[in-house]
């Protein structure tokens, strides 16, 4: 019998791992996936969120009576929220408005704090609201800076990578990962490399591929892509780039269809980003060249995500209320009211619809 724990916190890791048969057979390399979506809060962010408040807790930063404010959009947010609730921390989350309406009412479920960003400022607009916060009230507030924090990398260092490790008895040639903020890669790829010559193969967007630019010498030219929760536009400062021994672009037409297969075939129900490791995965199994070495291919980090079905729908109800409003706001704001502050919109979860209290449009 398993031991009980502490609390919900205590359960985070020990995810399964998990052969793709029905996707590829019982011929050729072995493809195992990582299912992340058994950890409390449904996905691998639980890691990361346990390891950044654990250090930001030892390092006296985040202390009673000092807040937890953090920008994030995605499972962190949730993680974050998961790991607050069952410690009991003042957690505050800044956010596009853009962010599904379902997920706003799991935060809120938690106890978190909301601040809504306009959407059309992306990720940016929420980091820049929430250093706004911090500097308004420097005392008040612990951020944890996901991007930069390197207790990411030590988390899936010290659990994701000996998990695999030990999951796969060793036997494991390929690690197919997706990049975020790097954490994942270079955590698991670091560790694995000290076990034995992986190679680690690094996933991004086509419409986006800021890695191969990166690797080429070329200029990096961001640009808009649809697979949400990898590919943030920029070289992530985690990065160990010098880990990586290739990098893989895909579509969202082949992301979504491994996504798909995942669900229908595998009954492992993921988002677009995950369907992009996994896609990657199985592209490499079936090429020529990992065929005749029974290699494993592994894609890191699946996990359940429910983002993608309620997006456009809470989107186009924002934008068909506020548009008369923002068009308004924007001609007669003056230049000085428009760099002022941030594009705020505070949410209200207890009404059905959209309700603003304020909406200051920012032109940064």
């Amino acid at each position: 019998m398993p031991s009980s724990s502490d609390n919900y916190v205590g359960t985070i890791g020990n995810t399964p791992l998990v052969r793709l048969r029905r996707l590829l057979g019982d011929t050729g390399p072995r493809v195992l996936a990582k299912v992340e979506g058994h950890n409390a809060s449904g996905s691998t962010k639980a890691r990361v969120a346990r390891s950044m408040i654990a250090q930001a807790q030892r390092d006296n930063a985040l202390r009673k009576g000092i807040g937890l404010i953090e920008p994030t959009s995605g499972n962190l947010g949730l993680a974050l929220a998961m790991v607050s609730a069952a410690q009991g921390i003042d957690l505050t989350l800044v956010m596009p408005h853009t962010v599904p309406a379902c997920r706003l009412q799991m935060l809120e479920r938690y106890g978190a704090k909301i601040e809504l960003t306009h959407g059309s400022r992306g990720m940016q607009g929420a980091l820049f609201r929430a250093k706004q916060i911090v500097a308004q009230q420097p005392d008040r507030w612990c951020m944890l800076n996901r991007f930069e924090n390197p207790a990411i990398i030590k988390a899936h260092y010290d659990s994701t990578g000996p998990e695999i490790w030990a999951q796969s008895d060793g036997d494991i040639d390929v690690l197919v990962c997706g990049v975020g903020t790097g954490g994942t890669i270079s955590g698991v790829g670091k560790f694995l490399k000290e076990k034995k010559s992986v190679t680690i193969v690094a996933v991004e967007p086509s419409r986006s591929p800021i890695l191969s630019q990166w690797k080429n010498g070329q200029k990096l030219q961001p640009a808009p892509h649809g697979l949400e929760g990898f590919g943030a536009g920029f070289l992530p400062p985690l990065l160990a780039g010098e880990l990586l021994d290739r990098i893989e672009t895909v579509d969202e037409a082949e992301s979504i269809a491994a996504m798909n297969r995942l669900a229908r075939e595998e009954g492992i129900v993921v988002g677009p980003s995950c369907g992009a490791a996994t896609a990657v995965a199985l592209r490499l199994a079936q090429s020529p060249e990992f065929a005749p070495k029974n290699d494993r291919c592994h894609p890191a980090g699946i996990g359940r995500v429910s983002k993608l079905f309620n997006r456009l729908k809470f989107a186009k109800a924002i934008f068909n209320g506020l548009t008369d409003t923002l068009e308004k706001r924007s001609t007669q704001g003056s230049r000085q009211e428009l760099a002022a502050g941030p594009s705020l919109l505070p949410y209200n979860p207890r009404n059905t619809s959209p309700h603003w209290q304020a909406l200051v449009l920012v032109q940064q």
